[in-house]
């Protein structure tokens, strides 16, 4: 039985909305929470000097689809921009993304860096020095790495999925383009690499945007009132119409509820 469903975008909100129209009062819109540097007056890198971009999360082609990074950073250097390119995570294809880059002209090679995951204490430090975060995502929720990046200053060069439009607002506090749209993304890049006042403003109206709504004790005080509010709710009965088991599903072998039963005393058990 769950009290309250919570969507981390409008978008993701509206298809929970369809799946279970007699809860939509039930359904709330709230993105991830995220820390906010206590100190926004960072710096960026001047001009002459290489643009840092930044892409941290899964490398996996399903969603993310990090395999799209190699030919961006080619059109980069095709458009003569002087870049480096972290690519910061784990996933299924790390190790074709390593053999990918091995395999590159060195004048594009030299220009990209494969790390491996970063322990999260430590992303505040990758985030004060990039100047770009990028996702060439075909899904997503809204992106936290999306959100860190934009706290700490950092413009968001991304893809317009799901919780981008609520965050985002292109040419302002960042840039957008369509999925696929290499092209777009590579001009949005080549113009804050040409305009560094530019990547600059943007930078801090990305960090005024998430401080004004994605903090995370924002977000504790909003999370705490929802569970007062279900807590003050009364009891709902279960429908005697719908079944606890589906159909065509066995019934649990004598036991197993017990043995639930023990699993969660001892994750709930006081330390």
């Amino acid at each position: 039985v769950i009290h309250r469903f919570i969507a981390v975008s409008d978008e993701v909100a509206e298809l929970l909305q369809e799946g279970i129209p007699h809860r939509t009062g039930d359904i709330f819109t709230k993105a991830c929470a995220v820390d906010i540097p206590p100190d926004s007056n960072r710096s960026y890198s001047a001009a002459g000097q290489p643009l840092q971009i930044v892409y941290a999360g899964r490398i996996t082609n399903h969603e993310k689809r990090v395999h799209l990074l190699i030919p961006l950073a080619e059109a980069l250097v095709k458009r003569g921009v002087d870049f480096r390119l972290r690519i910061i995570g784990d996933g299924g294809f790390r190790w074709g993304l390593n053999k990918a880059v091995r395999e590159l002209p060195p004048e594009v090679q030299k220009h990209i860096a494969v790390e491996g995951p970063c322990p999260p204490k430590e992303m505040s430090a990758v985030w004060a020095a990039a100047d770009v975060c990028v996702l060439v995502s075909d899904r997503e929720g809204t992106a936290v790495s999306m959100l860190e990046a934009m706290a700490h200053g950092c413009v968001p060069v991304v893809t317009r999925v799901s919780g981008t439009a609520a965050v985002v607002e292109h040419g302002v506090n960042g840039f957008v383009s369509d999925i696929d749209d290499l092209e777009a993304m590579t001009d949005h890049i080549v113009k804050l690499a040409d305009d560094r006042s530019l990547l600059a403003t943007c930078g801090r109206r990305g960090h005024e945007k998430i401080a004004a709504g994605y903090a995370l004790a924002d977000y504790r005080s909003w999370f705490l009132d929802l569970i007062q509010a279900a807590w003050d709710d009364k009891p709902r009965a279960w429908d005697a119409s719908r079944p606890v088991v589906m159909s065509g599903h066995p019934s649990p072998r004598p036991g197993v509820w017990s043995a639930l039963g023990r699993v969660f005393a001892r994750r709930e058990a006081p330390a």
